[in-house]
């Protein structure tokens, strides 16, 4: 995948520039969307997480799957759950110091 393809298109987060205005295709809004990179985005969400109480490896996980559901377009899974994870990490709603624990698994589905 090109590194051109690895791009987000969000509303909440603006952490550089587009190096080129020309680089970029014309079909995506300009006035409302910033373009993040995807690893610039994993970074900014791990940071937000750790900084909420939660452990690093669990940040990073959770990150990279937050950003991967937006870059294959499944919004309602992806970034836009970043706030509601935070606030849930800060509450106490989750434990920041669990880690999950497969007991058991089959095919694709497991018991965690």
């Amino acid at each position: 995948m090109s590194w051109s393809r690895r791009l987000l298109h969000c509303r909440s987060f603006s952490l550089s520039p587009p190096p080129s205005s020309s680089f970029f295709p014309t079909s995506f809004p300009t006035s409302d969307f910033k373009r993040v990179f995807e690893k610039d985005l994993i970074t900014f969400s791990e940071k937000c997480l750790v900084a909420s109480g939660a452990k690093q490896e669990h940040a990073n996980t959770v990150a990279r799957v937050l950003v991967a559901a937006d870059m294959r377009a499944v919004y309602s899974h992806g970034i836009n759950r970043l706030k509601m994870y935070t606030d849930e990490c800060k509450t106490g709603t989750v434990d920041t110091d669990a880690s999950p624990l497969v007991e058991s698994s089959r095919g694709l589905t497991a018991l965690v």
